[in-house]
This record gives C-alpha cells, structure tokens and sequence, in this order.
C-alpha cells in the first residue's frame, strides 16, 4: 500500500517597501528629534519626493528640484549644520561638502549658493525644523517673504520646482530627515 506524505508549499507575497526606498521612508514612523549637527541625511516629503540638485553638475546659482527616487543617491543628500538662534544650514552633499547652500528667495524659489565666501548665513540660507505631528516637521526658511505666513519649503507634484509658499499642513509641505549610513 502506497503510502503519500501531505505537503504544503506557502509562498508569501511581501507588500511592505524596500528598506531604504522613498516608499519605504514615508511609510516608516519615526519620533521627531531635532536634526543632529554634522549629519548627512535625505529629505523625504510626505507625498513621497525628495530634494535633488537639477541635472548636471551642481554649481551656485542652480536650481532645486524634486523627484521620486528608489533609493538614496549621490545629489540627494544634505548636511546640515546649526547655524545661529536654533537656525540649520543644509550644505548639498554629493560624497564630499561641496558648500553649496540650500538657498530660498523672497519670490520663493530655491537655489544652491556657495557658502565658501560667505563668513555669515544669510537669511535665506536658514531653515528652521517645526514639528509638524507624526514624526514629520515643516521646514521654514527665514527669508523676508512678500506675505506674512509664508516661507515653508514645499513640493507639489503638479509644479516642476519645489518652492517657499504659504505655511499650510498639507503632505507636500511636511519632511522628514533620514540619516545615510
């Protein structure tokens, strides 16, 4: 008499981003802890995108724009450095300092600046981290702007550039900092 052995193969489907992916940062709570000084992080905004210099070799004057990144890179990273009155500078890092700044202007755009000349921050070279609930903050520069309220760093998919705006709660204007390796 034959005798048959039951078996069962169980094949499970993982669903949960990969670690280190932007899907995978924006879903993964963190407390909110104040930036550290000297770190080397990623900025992720809630709606998924991230800081990137634009295409080409990063120079002062260039602009910022933001995308939907897999995985950490080379020219998505920021060092960040306390400045004056609870102020941070976000240096670009591309594997190395480069000093360029992150830089917002009065009509709200967002550049790099060389920071090597300048022995003093200038406003727009200042962010302060407001926490912002669930382990996100809101970035507000402390540039002069035209309208009071304004000033907070956001990322609208449905604009090419992200720019300094009116401070609201909504995903594009909430960010987290993941630390690199």
């Amino acid at each position: 008499m034959p005798r048959w052995t039951k078996a069962c193969l169980v094949v499970s489907v993982v669903t949960a981003p990969i670690a280190g992916s932007a899907a995978y940062l924006a879903a993964t709570p963190e407390p909110v802890e104040p930036p550290v000084h000297g770190s080397t992080v990623v900025l992720l905004a809630a709606n998924g995108y991230t800081l990137l210099p634009v295409t080409g070799a990063p120079a002062a004057g260039s602009e910022v724009s933001a995308g939907r990144v897999p995985q950490a890179a080379d020219g998505q990273a920021w060092s960040l450095w306390e400045a004056e009155q609870g102020s941070w500078l976000m240096e670009l890092n591309t594997g190395t300092s480069t000093g360029l700044i992150l830089d917002g202007t009065a009509d709200g755009r967002l550049r790099l600046f060389d920071d090597k000349a300048n022995d003093k921050p200038l406003t727009g070279h200042r962010w302060h981290w407001e926490p912002a609930g669930g382990g996100w903050f809101r970035l507000r520069a402390e540039i002069q702007m035209t309208k009071p309220n304004e000033g907070c760093l956001e990322v609208d998919p449905h604009l090419p550039r992200p720019r300094l705006t009116h401070c609201s709660d909504t995903e594009n204007q909430r960010w987290r900092s993941t630390p690199l390796p």
